[in-house]
């Protein structure tokens, strides 16, 4: 393997650039694979049932109406 990738490094300096950085990303994803892997359960039982506990916000807000605004209509003035 040496003997094929020397002469292909030797060629351009700037190729050590992407090999470098291949290895930090797969560095970096090891780190975070085996830091999920020894975390306990528990840190992840309330997110991983987000996605199936109910809304309790709704998406659109509430119609405006005239008693969430503080006025009163005819009817109730009178």
């Amino acid at each position: 393997m040496r003997a094929i990738a020397e002469p292909f490094f030797e060629r351009s300096p700037y190729l050590l650039g992407p090999v470098f950085t291949l290895v930090l990303f797969f560095v970096v994803f090891l780190g975070i694979v085996v830091w999920v892997m020894r975390s306990k359960t528990m840190k992840f039982d309330n997110v991983s049932s987000l996605p199936l506990s109910d809304d309790t916000h709704p998406i659109s807000p509430p119609a405006v109406t005239a008693k969430s605004q503080g006025t009163l209509t005819a009817s109730e003035a009178g």
